[in-house]
């Protein structure tokens, strides 16, 4: 018997399976390499644990798969409910991929702590001293606001990111990279220090996990956020559920 976990995002597919990590970008043709990774498997039986926040994705890809009679599926959301290291009742519509993040942390630290996600949208989520989650923050992630300046403003559909600016920009493509990384971590900082106060936890720590966290990840650290890196969170959240 072989475990797995697939964690059904927005722009890209994580899944873990036989202890191994993937990554599949939704390029032309994406399903076809997760179809024979799975199909190095067919003569076993395989339970995946499965998160997702896109629906179209994830029937496509239930589609794609749907021929391997060893295949059993287990919904994370099923999980999550029977889950009591973290409580959830405060809060109302969090998505699974947020709560999988927290329940990862677990593994890393005590609480109060948060975590960062860097995808589509950037999510900042908080759990308490009493490890209950407090809820958080979201907006839009680095490409879509790049993308939103294309699509809404005729002069700037071109625009070619810096992601590894440090400072203002001198010129459009610059400014607006800089300007897109600047909102991200002044979002963070303001969120945690939100949460810091109300809660009065001082030094808090977190995580930041997603596509794009390694251009975010430096940039938190010189400004003084106490933050680990963590490639598969919300896949390490799913592993936890299946303990």
């Amino acid at each position: 018997m072989i475990y797995a976990g697939i964690d059904i995002g927005n722009s890209r597919i994580k899944l873990f399976i036989d202890e191994n990590f993937y990554s599949f970008e939704y390029k032309k043709n994406w399903i076809s390499p997760i179809r024979r990774l799975f199909k190095k498997y067919s003569d076993k039986t395989v339970i995946a644990t499965i998160s997702s926040v896109n629906q179209k994705k994830k029937s496509l890809l239930f589609k794609a798969l749907s021929h391997f009679e060893n295949l059993e599926t287990v919904e994370a959301g099923e999980l999550i409910n029977q889950c009591k290291r973290i409580d959830f009742s405060q809060t109302t519509g969090m998505g699974e991929d947020r709560k999988l993040g927290l329940i990862a942390t677990l593994k890393y630290l005590k609480a109060p702590f948060f975590t960062i996600d860097c995808g589509t949208a950037v999510t900042t989520n908080f759990v308490d001293k009493n490890y209950i989650c407090k809820g958080g923050v979201i907006f839009p992630g680095a490409y879509t606001q790049l993308k939103s300046l294309a699509i809404n403003t005729y002069a700037l559909k071109n625009v070619k990111a810096n992601w590894d600016i440090e400072h203002i920009g001198k010129n459009s493509d610059d400014a607006i990279s800089a300007g897109i990384l600047f909102s991200i971590i002044g979002g963070v900082k303001e969120a945690v220090s939100n949460f810091s106060k109300t809660e009065k936890a001082s030094n808090i720590k977190g995580i930041i996990t997603g596509g794009y966290s390694k251009y975010i990840f430096p940039k938190l650290i010189n400004n003084k956020i106490h933050i680990e890196y963590k490639k598969y969170l919300v896949l390490e959240g799913i592993m936890r559920l299946m303990e």
